[in-house]
């Protein structure tokens, strides 16, 4: 067993077997932290910096968290946080990356309530379970567009879409056919 500390990246709930089980990421961590059914809420929150004890597991993909999490303060040494995930450019303190997650977080909601306004997403028909996938929804989209707000990765996107094969140039001509 070994003690762990680092900042959440995520945390992560998985229905198994009628059990909700959940794991915890760290930035720049490899190990999915298994928490079992224990979603310690409040504290292993992305953004927080966490200490707990963890046996690894027979995968070496993950772990078994031992005991209590607790919230600690960052490490001096530690970089406020870390580029590219929370951060644009590479840095921007806590502060930056606060913000980031929560314009992610608040887009995302809007995000979902338009497609179910339209209909884009089935919910389950059992009413405990709505609240689950509502909660799943929200929480992918803010991971996606926290990770966009680092790696650009909506321009890519519709960068790749704009000039797929058949499509329109951004000026609105189509590409073949010109050999001016």
């Amino acid at each position: 067993m070994s003690r762990v500390t680092g900042q959440v990246f995520k945390v992560y709930d998985k229905n198994f077997r009628g059990k909700m089980l959940y794991s915890v990421k760290l930035e720049d961590n490899p190990i999915y932290y298994r928490m079992n059914e224990s979603r310690w809420a409040g504290i292993a929150e992305a953004g927080n910096w966490i200490e707990f004890d963890a046996e690894p597991n027979p995968d070496g993909k993950s772990a078994s968290v031992r005991g209590q999490i607790k919230v600690m303060e960052p490490p001096a040494s530690a970089p406020a946080a870390s580029g590219g995930t929370y951060s644009a450019g590479g840095g921007g303190g806590a502060r930056e990356a606060s913000i980031h997650y929560q314009s992610a977080r608040k887009d995302a909601l809007q995000f979902v309530s338009i497609v179910l306004a339209q209909g884009a997403v089935k919910l389950p028909t059992k009413q405990a379970l709505k609240l689950k996938a509502l909660e799943a929804l929200v929480d992918t989209y803010t991971a996606l567009f926290v990770e966009d707000i680092g790696t650009g990765g909506a321009v890519t996107r519709a960068t790749a879409a704009a000039y797929s094969e058949g499509a329109e140039t951004p000026d609105g001509e189509d590409d073949e056919g010109d050999d001016e």
